[in-house]
């Protein structure tokens, strides 16, 4: 089975980084986009991986695949480069130094698995760059992650596709103006003191609070406990955001 394919035209360049700073915040919220288990790194390890079983039957999944992969290995240049403008230094490991390992690749031999996956991966990896699209102020470092986010979407669109063709199902639509329609909310009150603490401020402490589970539309003044979803704790500060999540 084969057929043509062709990848969306989304690749017009990516932002430049300005005015270079040591940040120590920054460094780690680019290092669990850059080597964590949901990282550009393991990405690019797991769709290598797919590649070989796809190209025995379906050959057009094989390419895009590939050319998938091409693009996590851009977005890793970007993330290492970006680590470095920060004054890091771009290992394969988390922020906390946990070193990268092949183990976080989910290894599956069928079609329909590997594609579920790679869907359940690229969602993955929207939602931490959405997170770190919130918790960074810079401009640039924003523009940058958002059009990264916006090679994920894509991705995501094309996994989707053909994971609807082979069970036999309709094709999902893709929003191409995703981007414009966020309806997050700026981060003006997040203060990059905090980002070692567990919800602290002057006044106030929250425990319990993991960002993994924070629901962004609760993030006015309020900790959500993801697992007891929404309840709030009570954590306001004078600037009306009490709660500034821990980077794991």
């Amino acid at each position: 089975m084969d057929k043509e394919f062709k990848m969306l035209s989304l690749h017009e360049g990516y932002p430049e980084l300005e005015n270079p700073e040591k940040n120590d915040y920054y460094v780690g919220v680019l290092q669990n986009l850059y080597a964590s288990c949901g990282g550009e790194v393991n990405a690019i390890m797991l769709y290598s991986y797919q590649v070989n079983y796809f190209k025995k039957d379906l050959e057009y999944i094989a390419r895009a695949v590939e050319e998938i992969a091409m693009d996590e290995m851009v977005h890793m240049r970007l993330l290492a480069e970006a680590i470095l403008f920060y004054g890091g230094d771009p290992k394969y490991n988390t922020r906390i130094g946990m070193p990268y390992t092949t183990r976080c690749v989910k290894y599956e031999n069928e079609y329909v698995p590997m594609l579920v996956v790679d869907v359940n991966s690229e969602k993955d990896a929207i939602e931490a760059y959405t997170k770190a699209i919130l918790i960074v102020r810079s401009p640039s470092l924003k523009a940058l992650l958002k059009r990264i986010r916006r090679d994920e979407r894509e991705h995501l669109s094309i996994f989707e596709e053909f994971l609807a063709e082979i069970r036999g199902e309709p094709t999902p639509l893709f929003n191409m103006n995703q981007d414009d329609m966020d309806d997050y909310p700026e981060n003006k009150y997040f203060d990059d003191k905090y980002v070692d603490t567990n919800c602290v401020n002057d006044r106030n402490t929250c425990n319990n609070m993991d960002e993994r589970y924070m629901d962004n539309k609760y993030m006015n003044g309020n900790c959500i406990d993801g697992r007891t979803s929404q309840k709030k704790m009570n954590c306001h500060d004078n600037k009306g955001m009490g709660c500034h999540p821990k980077m794991k």
